[in-house]
């Protein structure tokens, strides 16, 4: 290797044995520092080089396959002194543009769930719990879609299976839920244990999927498409049940809330999907599942003691 090197006038950077002379042999680099990065990045001080680094460098991997995203939010002002109005070619656009489409959607979310209270009045002390019970399911059913389809991805071989295989088991089990909560006894219809359930199969699902995944991955595609169906109808059966169950306790203690919770749903249904990217982005698709876990968690504190 050190005679190809030689006679083609390369300048190795690992070898065994080398020296940093010989790193800058034929070719001189304007800024030394690559080496000294490099050195980091295969040592022992590699830790320290992700956190301090001003640009995320951790690899890409299952949890988050981001290949192009290194943009690091606590970098923007350092990159604004070093480049000023010229820093906007070092960033992810497209990350910058989904942050401001959820502060969109945050604005314009607020604005529709708090209008309806100058009709309905402030002071009800079920508005609060309304509020975080039907956005606790609105966010985490989004979530949990969201996070499932990119998961199943790398397992069924092309974004469009995973998509028509998520979507489609969700949307089939989550209404026989929906459909076998109206035949439910009074006693066993109440909404705070079934999202409880919910929060705990999606702890396990956020603890427990990507293990499964990776032992079936070698599977013909016939197999793993029952097994794709096997992993997520029982947890979308189970999420078919709060939101009608919510609503007909809602209906039975102020009905006139009721179209407001339609409101709430449909409103943070819409900003979970930026969300859900961030969340993804920044800390991996494990930790939107986590977060799933934590809305219905939300719901059912919300239920409890009415």
């Amino acid at each position: 290797m050190r005679d190809f090197c030689r006679r083609m006038q390369f300048d190795p950077a690992l070898a065994p044995g080398l020296k940093s002379e010989d790193r800058q042999f034929f070719h001189q680099l304007q800024d030394g520092r690559f080496f000294t990065l490099l050195d980091q990045l295969l040592g022992p001080e590699r830790a320290a080089l992700y956190r301090n680094y001003t640009f995320r460098l951790q690899p890409a991997g299952d949890d988050r396959p981001f290949f192009s995203q290194f943009l690091r939010w606590g970098s923007l002002p350092r990159l604004a002194g070093l480049f000023g109005q010229q820093s906007a070619p070092f960033l992810e656009l497209g990350y910058v543009i989904v942050v401001i489409s959820l502060v969109q959607m945050s604005l314009a979310a607020a604005i529709l769930i708090l209008l309806p209270l100058f009709r309905l009045g402030w002071r009800s002390g079920s508005r609060l719990r309304t509020l975080f019970y039907f956005g606790g399911l609105a966010l985490g059913y989004m979530l949990v879609e969201i996070s499932l389809i990119h998961r199943f991805v790398l397992y069924l071989g092309h974004p469009v299976y995973a998509a028509a295989g998520v979507i489609c088991t969700l949307l089939v089990s989550s209404g026989a839920g929906s459909c076998l909560s109206s035949r439910l006894p009074r006693k066993l219809a109440a909404p705070e244990w079934v999202t409880g359930l919910v929060a705990v199969i999606l702890l396990f699902y956020s603890l427990a999927l990507t293990p499964l995944l990776n032992l079936t991955l070698a599977q013909s595609q016939g197999l793993k498409a029952l097994l794709t169906l096997g992993l997520i109808a029982p947890v979308g059966f189970a999420m078919g049940f709060p939101f009608p169950l919510g609503l007909q306790q809602t209906a039975r203690h102020q009905e006139a809330d009721v179209p407001w919770a339609l409101g709430i749903n449909g409103s943070l249904s819409v900003l979970s999907t930026s969300l859900a990217t961030l969340l993804a982005v920044e800390a991996g698709f494990s930790a939107v599942l986590l977060v799933a876990a934590a809305c219905y968690a939300t719901a059912t504190l919300a239920r409890i003691g009415r």
